[in-house]
């Protein structure tokens, strides 16, 4: 008995319609354009020749080879189950309806061409093409993207379409084309104002496409304030050089225009401008006509028109769904990029994230620690950024991208991230790391998304806390679980809410990670390295750390010896001395002489980690890759690190000259010292203090995969 025959025995396999195979030397190689894959045997081209042909969903395995004898057939199921595995068929249903019974031979002969594309895709394509025919669809808009998109949805085979507005010639030759054919469809033009039209005069319809137009945001943003559920609003309309589609809005979907209009708005300031003011007074803002002629209009009306297709049928999935698509109307470049909630958007109103009551355990498992940089390690921090991907798009994402591949990546590596925070202001942040640019991307990400987190500050911590206008935010202890409330100012030190200076300004506190605990574990590090700085400034024991003595770890052996490269000079302070539960804070601080007449440059850096010898690093770390930031020769570079803070972060402690400190004395270098998370938390609680964790920022972020949070130390007694 085969093994392999009988686990694909009764499937009906249907060969993709793009899969190719070419015999090898030694076996059969079979490809598409996205890749491919090979089976080694002297026989396979010839089995892959008589097999291929006959795989078209029609007949189960079994049919096909069941009276093969059982080397034959344990061959085929080999076969059969590498094409299934790959993606390079599909396993079609039984019950699949045949085109003409469903629709009747004439319209089944007509759109063959359509049945096999949505056949190609998926399964029951008849159903679906029957779910498109019978599509109630309405296009809005006068000129040539409403003439090509209506035209493009007859032809392909929409039985009814209501235009509001006109149509064209070619309308009228693929109806009389169809007609010859036996096959019905109409057209209802109307008239319309834009000024007025509104769901009662759209008959019912589930899916309107609003096709371009100098009226297109106004008549987009008034059916998608009142739209009723179950429709759809896919909307085309111009902002400046580039035309927008989508993305598809309604009931349901992923995503709403508001949200584009929103993400486009900081790099695009004047047209979205003139968009948002004709929103407000009800007509188009006087200026350059949004209409499109020529090839544009065509390739946007035919875009309408097959999005209308896959919203309808669902395969191949719409690109408009939580998507939107961008044509550059002078260099006709188009993109498709994800659209995440934008915070701000009240017609979306994502949930808050809520933060879990509690978190099971900070402390890192020592065997990942210690295998950190190992091959396997790496690969899986690879992984992990590329799932965050989704967030870095170039002009509807949370963050435009990675912006370091102009800088020279040694001693130390530099990872930027550029985004637009809530104010529309252009931001790059900029992080180090002593190994990989991985790393430091990785940590840039979460620089990035504390900086634009804290912009749209806390909504709610559970769910059911007061609005952002309340003087207080709900947030969860990490020592018990509990729910506590938190004075808003404290929760946001750069928000309106501190503006009568209640807590110091500071980004202090915040953190953002991959997961809750990587999370809480940045903003803690941040917030207990800030107390113990400020303890320090206020009088506190500082040690100097001799910089000889750090030649036992290879990775601050490896920092001390480019800062000398650099002709920088370091100094190493350990503020521990002033943390909570034994918490190991390092400060690193250097002086730079300048050229002649040109002023002296101060840097200094703040780390916190249980361990003295990770604190060290990320001090020293930090302090080089500011250093080599500021001597980037690149083009542009000097633009791109312009700022009181280099890395591009909001202030740790404004105004805060490091050179005030003076250390106490000299102590060792202890890289063996290494505490816990746990013993942390527990030094906190002994001093009569609680650990608040709220969240930052609204759903995008958490879509995405990022959390971002803020920790709050009170007292206890004041909960």
């Amino acid at each position: 008995m085969s093994v392999a025959f009988d686990s694909v025995a009764d499937t009906r396999p249907r060969v993709g319609r793009d899969v190719l195979f070419t015999a090898s030397y030694d076996g059969v190689l079979f490809h598409t354009s996205s890749g491919g894959f090979k089976i080694a045997s002297s026989s396979a081209y010839r089995l892959a020749a008589l097999l291929v042909p006959v795989l078209d969903g029609t007949r189960s395995v079994a049919e096909l080879c069941g009276r093969l004898p059982e080397p034959q057939q344990e061959m085929v199921g080999q076969l059969v189950q590498a094409l299934l595995s790959r993606g390079f068929a599909r396993d079609v249903p039984a019950d699949q309806v045949d085109p003409a019974e469903l629709l009747g031979a004439p319209v089944a002969a007509q759109f063959e061409a359509q049945l096999g594309y949505l056949d190609h895709y998926a399964d029951h394509p008849a159903r679906r093409f029957a779910d498109f025919r019978q599509a109630t669809v309405a296009v809005i808009g006068t000129g040539p993207v409403a003439h090509a998109c209506t035209t493009a949805l007859v032809r392909n085979g929409l039985a009814h379409v209501t235009v509001f507005g006109d149509i064209d010639a070619a309308v009228e030759e693929e109806r009389a084309a169809l007609a010859e054919a036996g096959v019905d469809a109409t057209v209802a033009v109307r008239d319309y104002d834009p000024n007025t039209l509104g769901w009662d005069d759209l008959g019912g319809a589930e899916l309107v496409l609003v096709a371009g137009g100098d009226d297109a945001p106004e008549v987009t943003h008034r059916l998608l304030s009142s739209g009723p559920a179950g429709a759809t609003v896919l909307p085309a309309w111009r902002l400046g050089s580039q035309v927008v589609v989508g993305p598809a809005s309604g009931t349901g979907r992923r995503s709403c225009w508001y949200c584009a209009l929103l993400r486009l708005t900081p790099s695009t300031p004047g047209d979205a401008s003139r968009t948002w003011r004709s929103l407000a007074v009800g007509h188009a803002a006087a200026g350059a006509s949004r209409r499109l002629t020529g090839p544009p209009a065509a390739m946007i009306g035919n875009l309408l028109a097959f999005e209308a297709f896959r919203l309808s049928t669902g395969a191949p999935e719409p690109e408009t769904d939580g998507r939107v698509i961008l044509q550059d109307v002078e260099a006709f470049d188009v993109t498709t990029e994800d659209l995440l909630p934008h915070p701000e958007c009240t017609f979306c109103a994502p949930e808050p994230p809520a933060v879990a009551h509690g978190v099971a355990s900070l402390d890192e498992d020592p065997a990942a620690v210690a295998d950190a940089e190992s091959d396997e390690a790496v690969e899986r921090a690879i992984h992990e950024l590329d799932a965050r991907d989704l967030l870095l798009r170039p002009r509807v994402g949370v963050f435009s991208g990675y912006g370091d591949e102009m800088w020279e990546q040694t001693p130390v590596r530099i990872g930027t991230v550029g985004f637009y925070d809530a104010a529309g202001t252009q931001r790059r942040v900029h992080a180090f790391d002593v190994h990989h640019v991985l790393g430091a991307r990785t940590r840039a990400l979460a620089h990035a998304s504390v900086a634009y987190a804290e912009g749209f500050g806390v909504r709610s911590a559970t769910g059911d806390a007061p609005g952002p206008d309340a003087a207080t935010v709900t947030g969860v202890s990490l020592l018990d679980g509990e729910r506590v409330s938190v004075p808003r100012a404290a929760a946001e030190p750069l928000g309106p809410a501190n503006a009568d200076g209640l807590v110091e300004p500071s980004r202090a506190g915040a953190g953002a990670g991959f997961d809750v605990e990587s999370a809480v574990r940045d903003a803690l590090s941040s917030a207990l390295g800030f107390r113990a700085l400020t303890t320090s400034i206020a009088g506190g024991a500082s040690l100097r750390i001799p910089l000889d003595g750090l030649a036992e770890d290879p990775a601050l052996l490896f920092l001390t010896k480019a800062a000398v490269n650099l002709g920088v000079d370091v100094e190493l302070l350990d503020l521990g001395s002033g943390a909570l539960g034994g918490m190991q804070v390092v400060l690193a601080r250097s002086v730079e002489p300048g050229g002649e007449g040109a002023p002296v440059d101060k840097t200094w850096t703040i780390a916190a980690d249980p361990s003295w010898r990770r604190a060290a690093t990320r001090a020293m770390c930090d302090l080089i890759g500011q250093v080599q930031l500021r001597r980037q020769s690149a083009p542009g570079a000097a633009e791109a690190v312009t700022g009181a803070m280099l890395d591009g972060r909001d202030p740790l402690l404004t105004d805060f000259d490091a050179d005030t400190l003076v250390p106490s004395g000299s102590g060792p270098a202890r890289i063996a010292g290494h505490g816990s998370w746990s013993a942390v938390l527990s030094g906190i609680a002994e001093a009569g203090l609680d650990v608040v964790v709220v969240p930052l920022g609204g759903a995008d972020l958490r879509l995405g995969g990022i959390v971002a949070v803020r920790v709050v130390l009170i007292d206890r007694a004041d909960r």
